[in-house]
């Protein structure tokens, strides 16, 4: 009765948009494992590692006018940012120090749309560093042409 209890009042938070049921489990898909990968590169390699991963545009990510909606690109920034940071082990690092990352500044530039059901991959590489800020460089590039629509 319980579970029954919580399911339906997770039904009504994400009827209402209190909680976006949906974006929260679609997110905790991606994330999980990205949480618990483990580094694949170390050494001077770390400056010149790209990450990549595929996906698509989904109808969940679209506008009305069946193209990406722009805060979707964002939200494929963030998983691309979290898997950079844990393939190059500078994660775990950073958890070890008690350093949190967050955004000091977002600049995205389009040149093309994403249309629905387009597949595309994320590339995501370090751009460089200061004494207090990573730079990270993202780009969203057409997986059949190599085109990049959004850099």
């Amino acid at each position: 009765m319980f579970f029954l209890t919580v399911l339906g009042a997770l039904f009504a938070c994400d009827f209402f948009s209190i909680l976006p049921l949906k974006t929260v489990l679609s997110q905790l898909r991606v994330l999980l494992p990205v949480l618990y990968a483990r580094p694949v590169v170390s050494g001077q390699d770390v400056l010149t590692y790209t990450h990549t991963f595929g996906s698509r545009v989904w109808p969940g990510d679209t506008a009305i006018f069946f193209h990406k909606n722009n805060i979707k690109y964002l939200e494929r920034c963030e998983v691309g940012r979290f898997s950079l940071m844990q393939k190059t082990g500078l994660a775990s690092y950073l958890r070890c120090e008690k350093i949190h990352l967050g955004f000091s500044g977002i600049n995205l530039r389009w040149r093309r749309e994403l249309k629905f059901l387009q597949s595309f991959v994320v590339e995501s590489r370090f751009a460089g560093w200061d004494d207090r800020c990573f730079y990270i460089e993202q780009r969203f590039v057409d997986a059949r042409t190599g085109f990049v629509h959004c850099q």
